[in-house]
């Protein structure tokens, strides 16, 4: 089977931000809040799933646990908005909006 070099994008960038994790922090920030959020696809596989009476527990479980009220959705949102009020507090408005845009970067990145 041929692998297209596209396979391996994601996992590039998930090392390529580890391996420099203290140099981006904001983005690593970014693209964990968006790696979290709920993919759409997920809540219409559960119930095409059902339509056609396979089990559908894996995604049902996989959506609770990546929720935005208290899963991994949530907790990443609450870690830009905690690191967001720490760079207002110690860096100032103008720092903190320059790593907001670091942290868009890294959202988009998904």
């Amino acid at each position: 089977a041929e692998l297209w070099d596209s396979s391996f994008v994601v996992a590039n960038i998930q090392l390529a931000l580890g391996q420099f994790g203290q140099l981006y922090l904001p983005e690593i920030l970014g693209y964990n809040m968006g790696f979290e959020q709920l993919p759409l696809h997920l809540l219409t596989t559960v119930d095409e799933m059902k339509k056609l009476g396979m089990d559908s527990y894996y995604f049902q479980l996989h959506i609770s646990i990546d929720n935005s009220a208290s899963g991994h959705a949530a907790a990443a949102a609450k870690s830009v908005k905690l690191y967001m009020d720490w760079m207002k507090t110690q860096h100032g408005k103008d720092i903190a909006n320059e790593h907001w845009k670091r942290i868009l970067n890294g959202f988009f990145m998904n």
